[in-house]
This record gives C-alpha cells, structure tokens and sequence, in this order.
C-alpha cells in the first residue's frame, strides 16, 4: 500500500466522528468516500498481482475466485465479480489511475470494464479509454451506464442492439400470501412504463400529503415510496383491463369458489372454502375487500359441493351508477384524497350481504387505500342526507371532502 494512502487512512481513522459538526461530518464522509475508493484501486491492484502469481494453486483451488470464497466465507459470486474486475483493470490503465486517484468509484470502473468485456470494442475502447474516463469524472455511475451502451452501440456494428424488447422479461407468481412480480425491460419499453409510474407515484404522493393533514391517523404519512409504487402498478394494469379498447373488460377476473357460510357470514370454521379454481387458497379478508368490485366471480356451494348461485349482476354498480357516482363524488370520497374517479371502487356502505342496496344512496367511491381501510375497521362511513360522511377509528367525524353538487342536481 502506498504511503500516502496510508497515511491518509491513519488520519481520517484518528477523527472522533462524534465531535463534528453537520458541515465537518459532511466533508470528513466525502474524505472516507474517497480514500475508500483509493484503497478499492490498491485492492484490486493486488488482486490482480494475486491471480498472476497463480498463489492460489497451492490450495488445490480451481480458481482464484473459489481460493477468495473459501478463504474469506463471502459468495463465489461476489469473489468472481471481483477477480473479473481486477483482470479487466489490467487491460484498463486509465481508469485504473483514476480509480487509484478517487476521481472515479468502483461503480464508475465496472460500468467501464464492460468496453473490455465485450471482445468487439476492445480495440476501440484502448483508442478512446482516456475520453471516456473523462466522461466518467463528470457524471454519475448511472449516468454513464447510458453513455456506455451508446457508446458499444456505436462501435459494436455486429453486436444485438442493447435493450432489444424481444429481450423484455416479467415474472409474477404467488409466494405464500403475498404476490411477487420482478421484471427487466428494454429502454423502448421500460422508459414509458416508468414515466407512467412516476407520473401515477407523484400523484398518490399528493393524495398521501393531503389526506394526512384532514386525518393524521389515516397511516398514509408512514407510506414509503415503494408502496406507492405497489399502488401505482396495479391501479395502471387495473385501469388498462378496464379500458374501452379491451373486450373483456366487463368479464371478472377470476373465479372464487366459497361455502354458503362463508360467503354470508364470513365463517372461519374448520371446513370453510374460499380458493381459486386451481385450489389456491384465498385469505377470506381479501375476499371481503374484492366483495365491493367486479373484479371477481363467486361461486358459492353448499356442504356438498353443490352450487347454489352463480353471482349475481346486480350487486355490481353499472356504468349510469358509476357516472352518478362520479358526478357526486368527484373520486375517493374520503376528504382529502383526490383519487380520481378511474381509481376508485364503488363501495357498499351497507353491505350487500346485509341486504345494502346497489344505488347512489348507499354507495361511494373509495379509492384501494381507504376501501381497505373501511373493511379493516380503520375507518368507517355513513350515509347522511344522501352524502357520504366518514369517521376515523375513534368515531371522530372528518372534515368536509371535495365539493360536491347538491341530491337535486345529481337527480336532475
């Protein structure tokens, strides 16, 4: 290790970081970040001198990455990375200097080290190393992730064009009582649908602030961006099944089977039935929840197996109950919330299984959030003078939502 470097460890390890204050602790975490940097350099550095000296036969290992995995505990895969970034920065002499210096991150050199990789830029990459190690100082990892596949793009005539949709992959699956979905898009796919997300994150963002002043309790205030996020994707792929361009659209979603017992009274007994038709057992509070929407079908049988009912229509509010709904509603009832008609469920306010009525006066609009949260008891809602009015779970009465037209007007 060279000396200069060390003795910039040894101060920066001899500063009681408790002591500073907010301007000195900012500079002295840039000072780590940097000497961190510098030491990663000598790191590989020595890696590289590592791999060379073939030390690692000794042990009978098969390679220096399994040498590293099994003399240090950490994952073949992270000691792979790591021996492949340290032969690539032998052949990467610029960068290596500027990762050496701290005027680069690891981050920044591995973004680089995919112009070594790729045997058809190599040759390029030699005559142009020092340009794009400058472009590298002046931007973010991130950002030169970008100028990189441009930059292969440009060089690697025979290459397959970098983020090519045929490429596009999205897995979804079931995993216990939670549904898992993890993807990976091309930038022709993926910038859209992340722009349509953020757009949609930016909204509930505002709809979070508003309805947390009206009622702090509400537990929007403690909602971290990923579960807007959540929220966002399934009101967007909700939205498209119910476009007008999609035939299916009216048709459920999927099919429950339930017991009499259970679709009445919601009974928990040992017997009780609520799955999908592949048998996937369904929790029976989201059955409750799903009951407001048509977004499934019941089929509800009797001890034998018998069906006694196929649904029923009518429980479901229809286009005109929608568009009246709208009109009075204007969106999420809740006040507050401004989620707007699209986004919203008509629920009962009187449940249908106790005999509520699918019409404009026993029914709002509640957007995911707080239809949840009047089925989990953490808010609840009654209908005045043909108007819906919401209490929190202490009973106190909220404020006045979004401004609304007069019954007579609606009726008109």
């Amino acid at each position: 290790m060279g000396s200069s470097l060390a003795d910039d460890l040894a101060e920066v390890l001899a500063v009681d970081v408790e002591s500073l204050s907010v301007a000195e602790a900012a500079a002295h975490m840039a000072r780590v970040e940097q000497l961190r940097t510098r030491f990663e350099a000598w790191v590989y550095g020595t890696l590289g001198a590592f791999d060379r000296s073939g030390a690692w036969q000794l042990d009978a290992a098969y390679n220096p990455a399994n040498w590293l995995a099994a003399q240090t505990g950490t994952s073949r895969k992270v000691a792979g990375s790591r021996m492949k970034l340290a032969g690539h920065l032998e052949q990467m002499p610029h960068t290596r200097g500027a990762l050496a210096e701290g005027s680069i991150t690891e981050a920044h050199a591995r973004v680089l080290a995919r112009c070594v990789a790729n045997p058809r830029v190599r040759d390029a990459f030699v005559d142009q190393e020092v340009d794009l190690v400058v472009d590298a100082m002046e931007c973010t990892a991130d950002q030169l992730a970008v100028r990189v596949d441009e930059w292969i793009e440009l060089w690697d005539m025979d290459g397959v064009e970098p983020r090519d949709p045929q490429h596009d992959t999205l897995s979804a699956s079931r995993v216990g009582e939670r549904v898992r979905i993890n993807g990976d898009f091309g930038l022709d796919t993926g910038l859209p649908l992340l722009a349509a997300l953020d757009e949609r994150v930016d909204q509930l963002f505002h709809r979070d602030k508003k309805v947390t002043e009206v009622n702090p309790d509400d537990g929007l205030a403690s909602r971290t961006p990923g579960m807007r996020r959540a929220e966002a994707l399934a009101e967007l792929v909700e939205a498209g099944a119910a476009s007008e361009v999609n035939p299916d659209r009216r048709d459920p979603l999927f099919t429950v089977h339930v017991d009499e017992d259970t679709y009445r009274f919601g009974g928990r007994h040992a017997d009780s039935l609520c799955e999908l038709t592949d048998g996937t057992v369904l929790p029976i509070d989201v059955m409750r929840r799903m009951r407001c929407g048509s977004r499934y079908r019941s089929v509800v049988l009797d001890a034998a197996g018998v069906m006694l009912h196929y649904g029923r229509e009518e429980r479901y509010a229809n286009r005109a109950l929608r568009r009246a709904l709208a009109a009075r509603d204007r969106g999420c009832a809740v006040p507050g919330c401004d989620r707007p008609p699209a986004h919203c469920d008509a629920h009962h306010v009187v449940f249908w299984d106790n005999l509520g009525g699918t019409d404009i006066d026993n029914m709002a609009l509640l957007c995911r959030h707080h239809h949840n949260a009047v089925h989990s008891g953490a808010l609840s809602v009654l209908m005045v003078d043909g108007m819906p009015l919401f209490l929190d779970r202490y009973g106190n009465e909220l404020g006045a939502g979004r401004r609304r037209p007069p019954p007579e007007v609606l009726a008109a």
